[in-house]
């Protein structure tokens, strides 16, 4: 049971420290949302760590952010 628990934690850790994140300033101004990349049936972690999108909306984190379809967005929220 431990070998289990200690997976699911650096699965975590994994997402936590080592996400590639997809920044505004990196990308060339193309389209905001691909609507082929929603899915709303995902797991998402449930930190809140706020992403502001290209479209102008808070997510709570770039995993419900990605999951919305949102090509780019900023850390932090949105203004």
């Amino acid at each position: 049971m431990k070998v289990v628990n200690i997976s699911i934690l650096w699965f975590f850790l994994t997402l936590l420290f080592f996400n590639c994140s997809r920044k505004l300033s990196d990308e060339p101004k193309i389209d905001c949302i691909n609507e082929s990349l929603i899915d709303s049936q995902a797991l998402c972690y449930e930190i809140y760590a706020p992403v502001c999108g290209c479209n102008g909306e808070t997510y709570s984190n770039d995993c419900k952010a990605l999951n919305n379809g949102i090509l780019r967005y900023e850390e932090g929220e949105c203004s």
